[in-house]
């Protein structure tokens, strides 16, 4: 909805212009984070499987797979 609504306010420039504003806005978002000490990347792919001990009793300040190096995804079906 709000993809549809910049390009409505936006009326009269190209529609393309608009979805490419959108697209560099995104992109400096997701840099800004990076640049911040985001890491990008599915925290699932570093778990433990299910049934390690780890799962019950966690050790996040020396396990990698209890505290994953990557925090998260951003939605880029736009990119």
């Amino acid at each position: 909805k709000c993809l549809r609504l910049y390009l409505w306010a936006g009326a009269g420039r190209d529609a393309s212009s608009g979805l490419d504003l959108v697209k560099s806005a995104f992109k400096a978002g997701c840099a800004a984070f990076a640049a911040g000490g985001y890491a990008f990347g599915d925290p699932n792919n570093f778990l433990h499987p299910s049934g390690h001990p780890h799962w019950r009793q966690p050790e996040f300040k020396t396990c990698p797979h209890c505290s994953p190096p990557v925090q998260g995804l951003a939605v880029n079906s736009l990119l």
